[in-house]
């Protein structure tokens, strides 16, 4: 199946289907079909790209296994975010800090609590315009559970995160980094396997 509709990265003239994505034959974008345990349709995907927004749309599931509906917008970075229910998106959300949960200080700001927000983790600051830090809870097909984004914040690392799906639909392990609001990688060492020992051949008899 051929999407009929410009991708919007390099603007080619289709996009094609396959087992896990929507992708450009032209350049490396790509778009998961599967969004929040819910599989965006061929024709939601069309107006998503030919709108940058669709919805709102009906059986998200959040990481708790919660029913939701939400808008999908496409952001700057041309990848699929909720929009919140205040009809505004993440760049602009209102932190209720008596229902949102803190998880730790902002390494940006240094003044703020980053709390946890529905699909992403954002400082309190950033609806002041005081601070831009923001992260989504999905990486690469894989959530950071919030234990995780506290050991980030003080630590600067998180545990080793198993089966993040890489671009090219690779799985692999990792821990994620974070310095001063900046998310980085460090993969897991492989271990050396042993050398075998030499046998040392005896003559014959």
């Amino acid at each position: 199946v051929r999407l009929t509709v410009q991708c919007p990265n390099c603007g080619a003239a289709q996009l094609k289907e396959d087992y896990r994505t929507y992708h450009c034959e032209n350049c490396e974008y790509r778009l998961f079909k599967v969004l929040a345990s819910r599989e965006l349709s061929p024709a939601e995907v069309t107006t998503l790209i030919k709108e940058r927004k669709v919805g709102p749309l009906e059986g998200f599931r959040s990481k708790t296994g919660r029913p939701f509906a939400a808008l999908v917008i496409l952001n700057d970075e041309n990848k699929p975010e909720f929009a919140f229910e205040n009809g505004l998106s993440s760049n602009n959300i209102q932190i209720d800090p008596e229902t949102h949960t803190a998880m730790g200080q902002c390494q940006v700001c240094r003044s703020g609590q980053v709390y946890d927000v529905g699909p992403v983790y954002v400082c309190g600051n950033v609806p002041k315009g005081s601070c831009t830090f923001k992260m989504s809870k999905t990486i690469l097909q894989r959530e950071v559970p919030p234990d995780q984004l506290k050991k980030m914040l003080t630590e600067g690392k998180s545990d080793l995160l198993r089966r993040f799906i890489s671009k090219k639909g690779r799985p692999f392990d990792a821990s994620l980094t974070l310095v001063d609001g900046k998310i980085g990688w460090e993969f897991a060492k492989r271990e050396a396997r042993p050398k075998r020992k030499k046998t040392e051949s005896v003559p014959n008899p």
